[in-house]
C-alpha cells in the first residue's frame, strides 16, 4: 500500500486506524491480531501527538506505511519531533487519582504487548516506530466484504458478547470486536464504547492485560463523553480488575470505589453487591483480610436480598477462602458447602472454576490431601479451558504445595514452572512472590540450598514490593479519600466525626510533618551537591588551556560555555616540536557529572599520548620538521610531516584504551583533532564522528572536513584515516560542537546548521574572535529564556591575508 501522510494531530488517530485495520485485514490476520495491531499503533500516535510535538510546541507529520512479507507484517510510523523511545517509557504512577492518572495507567510499554515485536530507530533525524505481526500460516489474501451495519446488529453483538465473556471469552471477544467494526463503520457512539469495553472484559479474562487496559480506556472516553454513567460502571469495574491482576492495589480499589460511587448515585443494588465483592478481592490481595470480610459480608447480603442465587455461590465461596485466612476453619466449611451445593447451576466457567479452587484450599488446611487436589485438578481443567491464566497459575501452585508435601518433588516442581512462566506472563507479582517461595521450599528439602537461596531472595524482594507500608497505607487512605468524597455529595462533611476520620486527618498531619522535615534535609543536601559541582566546574576548568599559544600570521579564539555546572565538552590547544600546533574539539554523548568525568579521561589521553609522541621522536633525533615521502594533492603541493602521523596516532591509542578499559560506561566522545603547521598553512587531522568542521574565505564556504573514523571509545581496534587541508591566506577554519546548530528557543525550535554556515560566510573579513562573539550573541538571542539544551563549544582559526600580515 502506499504511505500515509498527513498532519501529526488527534483527527489522524482515524485515518491512521482504517490505514493500519485495511492492511492487516488485507493480510489475513485475525481480528484479535488486527486489533491488537491497531491500538498498539494507536498508542504510539497519540503520544507522538501529544507528546513528542505537543508539549515540545512543534508542528510536523506523520508518515505511516505498511509492508508486507512472507510471514511477517511491518507497519512503520515516522515523526520529526525529538527524539523517544516507546520501549524507555514509564508507567503512570498509582498514586495519581483516576482523572489525573496517565490514560491506560501503564501506557505505552503494556500497548506494545500487543504486538509479536517492536523496534524503534533514530534516522537522520526522525523517529522511526516499527510494529511486527506474524501473518497465521496459509492465510488467504482477501479483503473483508462490504458491511451495511444496523444499531440493532451492533447491539444484539455486544448483548451476546457481554453475556458469555465469563464462561467463553474467546467467543466473547471475536463478538466484541465484530461490534466495534460494524459501530465505526455505521457511526454508532454507544455501541462502540460498548465493543471496547466487552473486549476487555475478555482480554482480560484471557490475561491479556495490555490490550484489555487500551480497550478499557477507549471505552471509558466515549462513555463519558455519551454521559452514560451505567456503563461507565461497567468499564471501572473493568479497570479495578486488571490492575488488581497487576498488583497495582491503590489503582484497582480508586476504579473501584468509583464504580461503588457510580452505582449508590444510580440506585442500582446490584452493581453495589458486585462492587462491595470486587473491593474485598483487592483488600485481600493486599493483606487487610478482616476489612475484606467487612465487604464480602456486605456484598452478601444484597445478593441475598436481590435473589442473585449465581452470585451468591460465589459469594458464599469467596466468604468461605476469607474465614480460612482468618483462622476459623469451621465457618469457612459452613460456607463452601454452600457454594459447592449451587455451583453445579452455573454457567460461567470462571465462576466454577474460582469455587472448586476456593474449595482446595479449605482441604488443604484441613489436611485432606486427596480431596484438595481432586478440586484443585477439577479447577485447573476448567480455567484451561476458559484460558483464564491467573487462575491455571494459582491452581496450577496449589497444587504443586499438595505435590511437594507428598515428597514428590518432580510433580511440584514441573507445576511451579508452569505457574512461575505464567504468572511472570501477566505480571501478577503477587503470585510470583509465591511460587518463588514454594521453589526455595522444595530446593531446601531436596538440600540443593544454592537455589533455595536465590529464590528465596526473590521471595523477600517481590513480597516486599508488593506488602510494603506504603502500599497498604496508600490503599487504606484511598479508602478515607472515597469516604470524604461521599460525605461532600451527600452534605454530610461536617457531621463526620468517625474515628477513621481522625486518625486519618492526624496520619496527614504527622505526613506533613515528616515532609517538612525531609524538605530541610533535602536542603541541605542540596547545598553540599552544589558545593560539590562548583568544585568540580573548577577542577574542570583547570583542564582546558589558560591561554591559547598564537603563531605569526594566524589567530587563535575559543568560546565555551557548559549548560550545566560541569561539561561534557572540552577543546584544547597545545605546542608541538618545530612550531606546530595541536588542537582539539570535542563532544561526550552525555551531559552531567559522568560525561565530565568521561571529558576529562579523554582529554588527558589525547594529550598525553600526543606529547609522548613527540618526545619518543625528539629522543630518536628526528625532526618534527621532516618530511614523508607520501603526496598529498592540492595548493600548493606538500607532503606529510613524519611527526604528525606519530601525534595523530594519539587518537587510536585513547581508542583502544577506553574501549578496552570503559566499554562498560557505554559512553563515547565525538572528537576532531588536528594539527596544524603555521609556515605551510597545511592541517592534518583525525574526524572521529564529529560535526564536519567548515572552512570558509570571503567567497563563502569551501570545504567541509567529513569523517575519517568512528567516535572515540565506542569499538576498539578502528583504523581512523588521516587526512590534510590547506588554508590558504584569509581562510578561516571553524570547528564546534552540536550545541551550537541544535540550541532551542522557547517553542522548540533549532538555531540550525544553515544558519550557523550563513551567519560564517558573511564574517570570514574579521578577527577570529569577534566571529566567536557574534556566533555566541546570535545563539544567546535565540534562546531567549528557554533553559540551554546543550553545551556549547568553538574553536576559530584564521590565517591572516597577506596584506595583513605585512
Amino acid at each position: 500500500m502506499q504511505p500515509l501522510i498527513l498532519p501529526a494531530t488527534m483527527d489522524a488517530l482515524q485515518p491512521v486506524a482504517a490505514y493500519v485495520t485495511n492492511l492487516a485485514t488485507l493480510e489475513g490476520l485475525g481480528k484479535k491480531a488486527v486489533y491488537g495491531l491497531r491500538l498498539a499503533v494507536d498508542e504510539i500516535v497519540t503520544n507522538i501527538v501529544v507528546h513528542g510535538y505537543g508539549e515540545n510546541g512543534q508542528t510536523g507529520l506523520l508518515r505511516v506505511t505498511g509492508e508486507t512479507l512472507d510471514k511477517e507484517l511491518v507497519v512503520t510510523v515516522e515523526d520529526s519531533a525529538p527524539p523517544f523511545d516507546p520501549r524507555k517509557a514509564g508507567r503512570s504512577s498509582p498514586n495519581l487519582s483516576l482523572d489525573e492518572r496517565q490514560p491506560g495507567g501503564w501506557g505505552v510499554q503494556l500497548a506494545l504487548e500487543s504486538v509479536d515485536e517492536f523496534k524503534y530507530e533514530r534516522v537522520e533525524g526522525y523517529n522511526r516506530n516499527i510494529f511486527i505481526v506474524r501473518k497465521p500460516l496459509g492465510t488467504a489474501v482477501q479483503a473483508s466484504p462490504s458491511l451495511q451495519p444496523t444499531l440493532e446488529q451492533t447491539t444484539e453483538l455486544n448483548n451476546q458478547a457481554w453475556l458469555i465473556f465469563n464462561s467463553a471469552p474467546e467467543q466473547a471477544l471475536e463478538l466484541a470486536l465484530h461490534a466495534v467494526e460494524l459501530a465505526e463503520k455505521g457511526g454508532f457512539s454507544g455501541g462502540l464504547g460498548y465493543g471496547w469495553r466487552n473486549a476487555a472484559a475478555a482480554y482480560w479474562l484471557l490475561g491479556s492485560n495490555a490490550l484489555a487496559l487500551s480497550c478499557a480506556q477507549k471505552a471509558l472516553n466515549l462513555l463519558r463523553e455519551l454521559d452514560d454513567k451505567a456503563g461507565q460502571r461497567t468499564v471501572l469495574t473493568i479497570f479495578a480488575a486488571i490492575y488488581g491482576s497487576l498488583s497495582e492495589y491503590e489503582a484497582a480499589l480508586d476504579y473501584q470505589l468509583k464504580a461503588l460511587s457510580l452505582a449508590e448515585e444510580l440506585g442500582d443494588r446490584s452493581g453495589s453487591a458486585q462492587s462491595y465483592s470486587n473491593i474485598a478481592v483487592i483488600y485481600d490481595e493486599c493483606g487487610q483480610t478482616e476489612t475484606a470480610l467487612e465487604y464480602q459480608l456486605k456484598g452478601m447480603e444484597l445478593e441475598r436480598e436481590l435473589g442473585h442465587q449465581a452470585q451468591l455461590s460465589c459469594s458464599y465461596s469467596s466468604t468461605g477462602a476469607l474465614y480460612l485466612k482468618l483462622g476459623q476453619p469451621e465457618k469457612a466449611l459452613e460456607y463452601q458447602n454452600q457454594a459447592l451445593a449451587g455451583a453445579s447451576a452455573l454457567e460461567s466457567l470462571y465462576d466454577k472454576g474460582h469455587i472448586f479452587l476456593n474449595a482446595g484450599l479449605l482441604y488443604e488446611t484441613l489436611g485432606a490431601a486427596g480431596e484438595a487436589a481432586a478440586y484443585f485438578k477439577e479447577a485447573l481443567a476448567l480455567l484451561e479451558n476458559l484460558g483464564n491464566r491467573g487462575g491455571v497459575a494459582e491452581t496450577l501452585l496449589r497444587l504443586g504445595r499438595i505435590y511437594a508435601r507428598e515428597g514428590t518433588y518432580p510433580e511440584a516442581l514441573a507445576n511451579y514452572k508452569k505457574a512461575l512462566k505464567l504468572a511472570e506472563k501477566i505480571r501478577a507479582r503477587n503470585l510470583t512472590y509465591q511460587v518463588h517461595e514454594a521453589f526455595a521450599q522444595v530446593y531446601e528439602a531436596q538440600g540443593d540450598f544454592t537455589r533455595a537461596l536465590r529464590h528465596y531472595k526473590l521471595f523477600a524482594e517481590i513480597k516486599s514490593e508488593v506488602f510494603n507500608k506504603d502500599n497498604k497505607k496508600a490503599v487504606a487512605g484511598m479508602q478515607i479519600r472515597f469516604n470524604v468524597e461521599k460525605a461532600e455529595r451527600e452534605r454530610e462533611i461536617f457531621r463526620l466525626k468517625n474515628v477513621e476520620l481522625a486518625q486519618a486527618l492526624e496520619e496527614v498531619a504527622a505526613a506533613n510533618a515528616r515532609i517538612a522535615e525531609l524538605n530541610r534535609q533535602l536542603e541541605a543536601e542540596m547545598q553540599v551537591i552544589r558545593r560539590e559541582l562548583q568544585i568540580g566546574r573548577q577542577i574542570q576548568a583547570d583542564f582546558l588551556p589558560e591561554a591559547l599559544p598564537q603563531a605569526e600570521g594566524w589567530e587563535l579564539a575559543v568560546c565555551f560555555k557548559p549548560a550545566r555546572e560541569v561539561s561534557g565538552d572540552f577543546y584544547d590547544v597545545f605546542e608541538l616540536p618545530d612550531g606546530q600546533l595541536g588542537f582539539v574539539v570535542a563532544d561526550v554523548c552525555d551531559k552531567g557529572v559522568g560525561a565530565a568525568l568521561f571529558m576529562a579521561l579523554t582529554r588527558s589521553l589525547v594529550r598525553v599520548l600526543a606529547q609522548q609522541a613527540t618526545s619518543r621522536l625528539v629522543s630518536a633525533g628526528i625532526s618534527t620538521g621532516s618530511r614523508l615521502l607520501l603526496e598529498i594533492p592540492g595548493p600548493p603541493r606538500l607532503v606529510l610531516a613524519a611527526a604528525t602521523a606519530e601525534v595523530l596516532n594519539a587518537i587510536t591509542l585513547a581508542n583502544d584504551y577506553i574501549s578496552a578499559n570503559h566499554s562498560r560506561t557505554n559512553m563515547f566522545a565525538t572528537l576532531f583533532f588536528g594539527v596544524l603547521d603555521p609556515a605551510s598553512g597545511m592541517v592534518s587531522y583525525i574526524n572521529a564522528g564529529h560535526d564536519a568542521p567548515a572552512i570558509l574565505n570571503g567567497e563563502g564556504l569551501k570545504e567541509r572536513l567529513k569523517l575519517t573514523g568512528p567516535a572515540v571509545g565506542l569499538m576498539p581496534g578502528v583504523s581512523y584515516k588521516l587526512r590534510q587541508v590547506y588554508l590558504a591566506p584569509g581562510d578561516l577554519l571553524f570547528a564546534y560542537t552540536d550545541g551550537i546548530p541544535e540550541a532551542r528557543n522557547t517553542t522548540g525550535d533549532f538555531f540550525t546548521e544553515k544558519r550557523l554556515m550563513a551567519l560564517l560566510e558573511g564574517q570570514t573579513g574579521r578577527p577570529a574572535k569577534d566571529i566567536l562573539d557574534l556566533i555566541q550573541s546570535e545563539v544567546a538571542r535565540h534562546v531567549a529564556k528557554a533553559e540551554p539544551s546543550d553545551d556549547i563549544t568553538a574553536l576559530a582559526i584564521r590565517r591572516q591575508p597577506l596584506q595583513a600580515v605585512n
